[in-house]
């Protein structure tokens, strides 16, 4: 990572709502009852939502979010989705080109959107 996007992503960290952690080489963050992880890689920026799935509604809800991630792309990428223990995570890989705090915060809020729909789907 050079020190353009060093500095992106201090900037970010600096415009978020929540207070942010550094575990090794990843930044996380608590937004009830989201978990978020960042992870800078060489030539991109790895984004992650994880939420801890309900026992008896992980199958529903893993399968409401297969659905609403496979039409969507956010600013043209598309979203991993994935069980993993006890934990639905979406995860998305950003080009470092395009690493600019409003497009990361705006990502953040889909990915968390996304999810909320989909929990908000499978309670019926």
């Amino acid at each position: 990572m050079d020190s353009t996007a060093q500095s992106r992503l201090d900037e970010f960290v600096r415009n978020m709502r929540a207070p942010v952690q550094q575990e090794d080489n990843f930044l996380t963050w608590q937004e009830e009852p989201f978990r978020f992880i960042v992870e800078p890689q060489e030539t991109h920026l790895i984004i992650s939502i994880e939420q801890t799935a309900l026992e008896a509604d992980s199958e529903r809800q893993l399968l409401e979010l297969y659905r609403r991630a496979a039409p969507q792309r956010f600013m043209g990428l598309p979203v991993r989705i994935y069980q993993q223990n006890a934990s639905m995570t979406g995860t998305l890989a950003l080009p470092w080109d395009a690493v600019e705090t409003e497009h990361l915060l705006k990502l953040c809020d889909a990915l968390r959107h996304l999810f909320e729909s989909a929990s908000l789907n499978t309670t019926d």
